[in-house]
């Protein structure tokens, strides 16, 4: 999976899935506790699946 910026296109991370592991959550708290408004919390993420390879060529 590619995580692209989506005003910039730049190449913000690169990530490789493992079908072996189970992602959902378990509901069990990580870590120290965050402020809820704390603004780096607000950050808007954008999802969009990609039907073809669009990384530049070189």
């Amino acid at each position: 999976m590619t995580v692209i910026n989506f005003t910039t296109g730049e190449v913000l991370r690169e990530l490789t899935i493992d079908l072996s592991k189970d992602y959902q959550p378990t509901g069990n708290s990580k870590g120290p506790t965050r402020k809820r408004n704390s603004p780096n919390l607000h950050q808007q993420v954008r999802a969009i699946s990609m039907s073809c390879d669009i990384s530049p060529s070189g």
